[in-house]
Order: C-alpha cells, then structure tokens, then sequence
C-alpha cells in the first residue's frame, strides 16, 4: 500500500497545528495505522498537543501486547490524552492546550 498525507493551513490561522502520522507497514499488533491530529487553535501550544499527543499515541500502540485493534487504540488515546493533560499542569505556558486526535 501507498500512501500520502499533507495539512493546510487553512485561511484563518497564521501557524498550522495539525500533525499527521502515517504508516504503510504494521505499528506494533496493528496491520497499519493513519492518526491526524488538529491542535486546538486559540489555545496555548496547540501545535505542540498535536504532535506530542500523535508521538504518545504511536508508541503506545507498538508497545501495545494486545491483539484487538479496538483496546490497542482506546489504550493509546487514553495514554496520550493522560500525557497531554499532564504537560498542561506542568508548565504554565501550555495550560489549556489540546488536541484532537
């Protein structure tokens, strides 16, 4: 399989806070995986939410022993919505930031 990502922009926004991962091969017990991520625009450190929030996503999911793809992604959304929330307390420069995933 081929494939291709690209984010825009948009009109209204002077920095793009989408982050795209994707894979032709397996990641972990997955057979592929395709994950895009719009950062919370307005928000503290959108930009760094998406990113950070994809990168915890895909580790999780290669560490991941399980072999039903419905438990692998709730448990790496789950780890990276808990990471993002963190970093928010930690520093203050990213409080309220967000993503979606």
């Amino acid at each position: 399989m081929k494939v291709f990502s690209a984010t825009d922009i948009g009109r209204k926004r002077s920095m793009n806070q989408d982050f795209i991962f994707t894979s032709e091969g397996p990641v972990g017990n997955l057979p592929n995986l395709f994950v895009v991520a719009d950062g919370m625009g307005g928000h503290n450190a959108g930009d760094f939410a998406s990113r950070y929030g994809v990168s915890v996503l895909v580790e999780s999911v290669r560490k991941d022993k399980n072999f039903n793809p419905v438990k692998i992604l709730r448990n790496a959304i789950e780890a990276a919505n808990r990471e993002i929330f963190s970093q928010a307390q930690i520093d203050p420069a990213m409080s309220g930031m967000g993503t979606t995933t």
